[in-house]
């Protein structure tokens, strides 16, 4: 497990610090899980490299209305963009998931977390030069396989 945390760090890393072209966005969005059943809240991070290349990372932390009781999700993807337009663009993803549980009963915290891959695709529509619509489907492959429909907004910083 600690190996795998190191490598999803170094990988965000990688992603957010090189100076390739880096065009950087943040935003909140919205997020349901069909496996975990559950609706959650979404921050994203884009750093472009190229036209077609860039990177992503997310945290999902869903709202699953139980007391001591919670789940995050964390994401690191690369995007390939196989359609673009002036307004529009379409891409392709695929990456790592991390999916973390914890839960207090009697004084007493447990943990869980699951490790996984996600494919998916996803579109994002330019409002302005410095905002944008996404959203995207992404499957997880993983001992918690799930679908995850995603919408948000983007910030252009």
């Amino acid at each position: 497990m600690k190996t795998l945390l190191t490598t999803s760090i170094a990988l965000f890393l990688l992603l957010f610090s090189a100076e390739i072209k880096a065009q950087f966005s943040l935003g909140p969005g919205l997020a349901f899980g069909t496996d975990v059943d559950e609706i959650g809240i979404q921050v994203r991070a884009i750093n472009s490299f190229t036209d077609q290349w860039r990177g992503s990372a997310d945290i999902i932390y869903y709202l699953d209305g139980i007391k001591d009781f919670s789940i995050w999700e964390i994401n690191l993807n690369a995007h390939y963009v196989y359609a673009g337009a002036d307004k529009f663009n379409a891409y392709a993803l695929a990456g790592f998931n991390i999916l973390l549980f914890s839960t207090s009963i009697l004084g007493e915290s447990s943990t869980a977390t699951e490790a996984g891959l996600n494919l998916g695709t996803g579109g994002q529509y330019f409002i302005s030069e410095n905002t944008s619509l996404l959203a995207e489907l992404k499957y997880t492959i993983s001992d918690l396989n799930q679908l995850v429909i995603g919408l948000g907004v983007q910030f252009n910083l």
